[in-house]
């Protein structure tokens, strides 16, 4: 019962200090988000099992944004290997307008709360061969002009389950 209020009091503390306000509709230890994936990091999903997601939540009242982090067993380098089963699916980055539904929860252990104020750094070459950071999420197709805020600005919590939701026509 403790857990509970200390998880609920953190959730309130996490979304109230983002630049962006998501209030996610919340069950008895799980956050229930809605919306579709805008941007992923590319590299981390295509070389781990682990996943980082900005997604656009569905609101009624105004656009919103929150960092979705997951990793199958844990963000410890000795975490177990996934299999198959736990990895996202790639529709979640291939297909824009499919719509998501995560369960998840605010970030409680040390390595959940790295993975959440922290991500990777991508280097490119400029013209003149100089390496410079590039920006590591990768858009969508079919959100490449949509105006996302910087992943530090936004809210984090990491997925324990997703599904997607049927589109109406």
């Amino acid at each position: 019962m403790k857990s509970v209020g200390i998880s609920i009091l953190f959730i309130a503390c996490a979304v109230a200090g983002s630049a962006q306000e998501v209030q996610p509709a919340r069950g008895r230890d799980h956050i229930q988000l809605t919306g579709r994936v805008v941007r992923y990091d590319a590299a981390l999903h295509r070389g781990t099992s682990q996943g980082d997601l900005i997604l656009e939540v569905q609101n009624d009242e105004k656009l919103q944004y929150v960092r979705l982090r997951y990793s199958p067993n844990g963000f410890g380098f000795d975490a177990p290997k996934a299999r198959i089963d736990q990895l996202l699916p790639d529709g979640m980055f291939s297909e824009g307008p499919l719509v998501w539904r995560f369960t998840a929860h605010t970030p409680l252990t040390k390595e959940e709360l790295g993975a959440c104020s922290t991500s990777g750094k991508t280097f490119g070459k400029k013209s003149d061969g100089r390496l410079v950071e590039v920006d590591r999420y990768t858009a969508v197709p079919g959100k490449e002009k949509e105006q996302v805020p910087e992943w530090r600005s936004l809210g984090c919590v990491i997925i324990d389950n997703w599904s997607q939701l049927e589109v109406p026509r």
